[in-house]
This record gives structure tokens, sequence and C-alpha cells, in this order.
């Protein structure tokens, strides 16, 4: 933007941009001699209408719906269909109606659906794709990988805003109809279409209580692998995951910026509704600041960042540290201290499970030993604490949060077993 004239006008076409999708940041670029320039404001200050919700087709929707109600194994599987209430509370009500079961994508960017509803089939959809005869895709960009692994049997749809990703280098989502347009709104016609259609009550009840097992079955097998994870000497991090969820109020807004972990964190960390996980959406370094932005627009609620000992390292923890003191936004940081960039480590035993650094135990620059990253947030007035054995964590874990709920930053550095 180079010129004062233009100014209001720039300010309000980045603010129209940023509703529209692909919804978020717009940035504007002011050069300081357009700061310093005399400017004369308009003599209209206009308020910008909020941008239209665009609808699928009704006959569009009317075929899925129908696609829906005659289908004996239909599957919900979803990236980011929570990140609006309307989404989230949608994506419920169609799934309750006719007792479909859910599958949350493993890179979930927000959380879409509870985890106490029967319906919750949790984070792989890959075992039921040989049955499905019906996939609705809601909000997800890659929902199997690679391509072989897509369903081969089912009718595949997809419901997004804007289903193809113009930045992806990859994208295949095998889909054979669309519904593009407001996600809340297609799913509420779908909904309000299903309703309208002759089901088989006896089908959806048995559906129910089939997925209902089948979660009670995926909840069995979590509270063993907790109780598994607590009998290591050291803390697993599964224990820490559960934990967490014991501790923590039911209210709680976790933040994630964990690669090695991100799998553990879906399965064992209980969050409880809307915006309860919030996944930092690419990149090393943003954890600490996407957690102070969601802590100023929820006050009320407390904000756990959960960040990797490799991460935490490229956030600019001291500027964070000092604007949650200034600005009174106590946070919980809970730091998964694997003494090490695991994730580049994994990556190379993967690529390469031969070579000389699985031969040797060699990964150059992958190790970080002995740092104390609670003293970091001592001298900002908060709390700073470091556990390593697993009788200890239930009581770091809840002096952490004493000092959130008294106005502290509390940084909880949890020493994982080798």
């Amino acid at each position: 933007m180079t010129s004062p004239a233009t100014l209001y006008e720039m300010v309000i076409r980045a603010g129209e941009m940023a509703q529209r999708v692909q919804k978020g940041p717009t940035y504007l670029n002011v050069p300081i001699e357009t700061m310093l320039h005399a400017w004369t404001p308009p003599k209209k200050m206009r308020k910008v209408p909020p941008a239209p919700k665009q609808q699928a087709f009704m006959s569009d929707i009317q075929k899925v719906a129908d696609l829906l109600v005659t289908a004996k194994n239909p599957v919900i599987t979803t990236e980011s269909g929570g990140r609006d209430r309307e989404g989230y509370e949608t994506l419920i009500e169609l799934a309750d109606l006719l007792s479909i079961p859910v599958v949350e994508s493993p890179v979930a960017t927000v959380a879409n659906f509870p985890k106490d509803n029967p319906l919750h089939q949790g984070f792989d959809i890959q075992p039921m794709l040989g049955s499905a005869d019906l996939v609705l895709m809601v909000r997800n960009r890659v929902p199997w990988y690679p391509p072989k692994k897509g369903p081969e049997h089912a009718t595949v749809v997809a419901i997004d805003e804007n289903p193809f990703k113009s930045h992806m280098v990859y994208q295949n989502l095998h889909a054979d109809v669309f519904l593009e347009g407001d996600v809340p709104s297609s799913l509420k016609m779908l909904a309000q279409a299903v309703r309208a259609s002759r089901t088989d009550a006896a089908e959806i009840k048995a559906r129910r209580a089939r997925w209902a097992k089948a979660h009670n079955q995926i909840e069995e097998d979590f509270r063993t692998a907790v109780a598994k994870a607590r009998r290591s000497s050291g803390i697993h991090p599964v224990n820490l995951c559960a934990t967490l969820g014991e501790v923590m109020p039911r209210n709680t807004i976790y933040v994630d910026e964990t690669t090695s972990h991100r799998g553990q964190i879906h399965k064992f960390v209980q969050n409880h509704g809307m915006l309860s996980y919030v996944r930092v959406p690419s990149g090393l370094g943003q954890s600490l600041g996407v957690s102070l932005g969601i802590k100023l627009a929820s006050p009320d609620r407390p904000v756990v960042s959960l960040v990797g000992d490799g991460a935490f390292l490229y956030n600019p923890v001291i500027p964070s540290l000092g604007f949650a003191k200034e600005a009174n936004l106590p946070i919980m940081i809970v730091v998964f201290d694997n003494s090490g960039y695991r994730g580049m480590r994994d990556n190379q035993l993967a690529y390469y499970p031969d070579g000389v650094g699985a031969q040797h135990n060699l990964f150059y620059g992958e190790t970080l030993t002995g740092t104390h990253y609670e003293e970091l947030v001592k001298p900002f007035g908060g709390v700073g604490i470091r556990v390593r054995e697993p009788a200890k964590l239930e009581s770091a874990l809840q002096e952490g949060y004493a000092a959130v709920q008294n106005g502290k930053t509390a940084l909880v550095n949890v020493v994982l077993e080798a």
C-alpha cells in the first residue's frame, strides 16, 4: 500500500479478504512514508457487511441425504469440522440423527466431536473403509495417504467451503459428490432433508448399539494402555496425557505443538467440548503466541500449551513470557521433554531404516540434554516446575494449575522416560 489516499480503503479491503474463504489473517504492509503523511478521513466511515455464506444446491443436498438414508455403513471423517460453534453442533446433530460413526483425522486441527459420545470412533478411519459404503468428508484436506488407502467401494462425499486447496502440493479426495459452501449450512440442510425422509428406526437403533460397543472397546483399550504406561519407571507420555485430563477442569483448552506425541495427545488427553483442542497449524515456534491469543479470547478458560522441548526452543520464549505477565494472560506450559528433536530422528529411521544412524545410534544435532526450561519463567513472576518421577507427576500438574488460578504463568517441564 503506497499512498495515503488509499489507506482507509486498503484497510477495509484487508478486512473483507480476511472474512472470505480461506478465512484467516491478511497481511497489509504500510510504508513508514505513508504513515507519516497527512491523511484526511473519508466523509463516510462505513461498516463492512459480513461475508455471505455460500450454500450448496438443494438438489445436491437431497442427493446426499438420499445416500445417507439408504447407506448401511456410513462413516464421517473430519479434520476441522468443529472450528466454529455451528460446525461442531451441526456435526453432532447429523451424526446422532442416523447413528453415523465419526472418526477424527490424525492431523485434526481442532476438537470436532465429543470424545465421550458413543459415536466417536477415534482417529484412524483405515479399519472402517473396507466395510463402509458411504464416507462423508467434512473439512478434511487429506483423508487418506497414500491414495491406495482410500475407500475402494464406498461413495465419497466432500463437504467443504473450498475442498480443493490450491496451496497444497498433494491432495487426492477420491470424491464422487461435492457439497461446496458453508459447512454448517450444508450439515443443517442435510439433517433437515433426512428428517423429511423415511428412515428405518430399528436399523438406526441397531447401528448406534454397534458403534457404542465399539466405542466402549476403544475406551477400554485406552484404560489398558494408561495402566501399562503408569507401570513404567519413568514418566511415559501416555501417563502425562491421561494425568492432564484428570487434573485439569473440563473447560480447559489444550494448544498442541508437539510432533512425536500428537497421536498420544489426541487419544489420551481428555479434552471436552468445542475448541477444547487446537493444533498449531504448521511449522514450529507458534504455540506460545497462539496460546496467549486464545487466552485473550477466552479469559475464563484455562489454556494449556502442550509443546515438545524441540518445538519450545523455536518459540519466542522470552517475549511470550514477558507479554503474558504484562497483559495478565496466565497460561500453563507443559514441556514434553524427551531430550531431543525426536521428529528428526524418527524421520531418519523411517527413510533409512538400515542407515548409519540406525546402525550406530548416531543422530547428529538431535540430542537435547540437561536444559532446565522451568527456570525461564521465574524472572517473569511465573512458577517453574520440573518433574521426572511418575509419583510426583499429578502434584506437579496440580501445582501448575494452582499457579495459573492465582494469575501466574506456570511452566511444567516434564522429563519423559528415555
